[in-house]
């Protein structure tokens, strides 16, 4: 009898707690949409002049166009338009299909 007492109140505060309902865990941030390219050139032009610098490029984390800018500025301008990085997209994608032996993606040659 007394084992079933003492058993009885170990267990019961255990079996409380093992019911008790789980914290809900915050839910995950949602991803933001991914960008286009026209709006992701957009809102790094904070001038709105259709000049991206290297700055804006660095402000904005586009880090792909950073790494390029002295490639796709060869003109030493100080700037870089929407058509100087994606005509440097095209070139490196039609390079890389031609290097694999793959016909380059369909909007490679294409512009949106």
């Amino acid at each position: 009898m007394r084992l079933a007492i003492l058993l009885a109140a170990i267990l019961l505060p255990l079996t409380a707690f093992a019911q008790t309902a789980p914290a809900a865990s915050p839910a995950a941030p949602a991803k933001p949409a991914r960008q286009t390219f026209r709006e992701h050139f957009d809102s790094a032009n904070t001038t709105h002049d259709g000049h991206l610098t290297l700055d804006q490029a660095k402000s904005a984390k586009w880090t792909a166009v950073v790494r390029r800018f002295d490639k796709m500025d060869a003109d030493h301008k100080g700037y870089v338009t929407a058509q100087d990085i994606y005509n440097e997209f095209a070139r490196e994608r039609a390079e890389k299909a031609k290097a694999t032996g793959t016909a380059p993606s369909a909007s490679a040659g294409s512009k949106s």
